[in-house]
């Protein structure tokens, strides 16, 4: 049976832009590596090239997307058209600055320990929600009380959340410096820096690469939680024929030190 989501529609709709404005691209240029230029995801000295190289490019791309969505105009009647930064100030100003110390629980657990269960109490006349007069100060052991009660709950929440965790831990391949030493990696990023300035094209890396009607300007990516679907990404940018020949040329140096017994 299906069922569709109505309580995520917000974040459902980030995540669409998340892919369309960069993760796709990454994606997209990662698929063409290992299509066309030797990239092997399982080869854990290539996932360290790979970090080292494009890692401070993705982490930018991400503060960009992050930038721009914090100053779109969002249309609700609340809103007046004001951005996510603009809301923020306005509450920071206005309520001052909120810390949440749940953050990170499910609104779904939240609701499941802190909600409002049963009949609604009515206060009497000169009551407070907690049972008390206004001029008369909580007990110590009402206080005691509570924070007993809060940890309980704390420790049932922790419990909880640990439940649903069902699956095994995903092995991730490694990433750490495929070299046996710092000096040999220092010498390994010596030459590529200066294969770079060079600009020594290694072979089978044509220069023709990223012009019109190339193969490698554009990229099909699978979609969906079934991956049935597909999507063409777009490569055709400067940028990313750029990223090609650097992976190129820093593959073909680790393949010289590795045949050399560096690692």
């Amino acid at each position: 049976m299906y069922y569709r989501s109505t309580r995520n529609s917000r974040i459902e709709r980030v995540w669409v832009e998340v892919g369309t404005q960069f993760v796709r691209h990454w994606r997209g240029f990662f698929s063409q590596c290992e299509r066309l230029h030797c990239l092997n995801p399982g080869d854990s000295s290539h996932l360290w090239l790979i970090q080292r190289l494009f890692l401070r490019e993705i982490n930018d791309d991400c503060e960009d997307f992050q930038c721009e969505w914090n100053l779109h105009p969002i249309s609700r009647p609340t809103t007046n058209n004001k951005s996510p930064q603009d809301l923020w100030l306005i509450s920071n100003v206005t309520l001052g600055e909120y810390y949440d110390e749940y953050e990170g629980i499910h609104p779904l657990t939240i609701e499941r320990y802190y909600g409002i269960h049963g009949h609604v109490q009515v206060q009497q006349n000169g009551q407070t929600g907690a049972g008390h007069c206004p001029d008369k100060e909580p007990e110590a052991d009402d206080e005691e009380i509570a924070t007993n009660e809060h940890n309980g709950i704390l420790r049932r929440v922790g419990a909880d959340l640990q439940e649903q965790v069902r699956h095994e831990a995903v092995e991730v391949p490694g990433k750490g410096s495929p070299f046996a030493c710092v000096k040999d990696e220092a010498e390994f990023w010596s030459v590529l820096d200066r294969v770079v300035i060079e600009d020594i094209t290694p072979a089978g890396y044509g220069d023709d690469h990223g012009t019109e009607g190339d193969e490698s300007t554009e990229e099909h990516i699978a979609i969906g939680r079934q991956g049935t679907r597909f999507v063409t990404v777009s490569l055709a940018e400067p940028i990313w024929a750029r990223r090609a020949k650097t992976w190129c040329q820093a593959l073909a140096v680790l393949t010289l030190f590795n045949a050399d017994g560096y690692f």
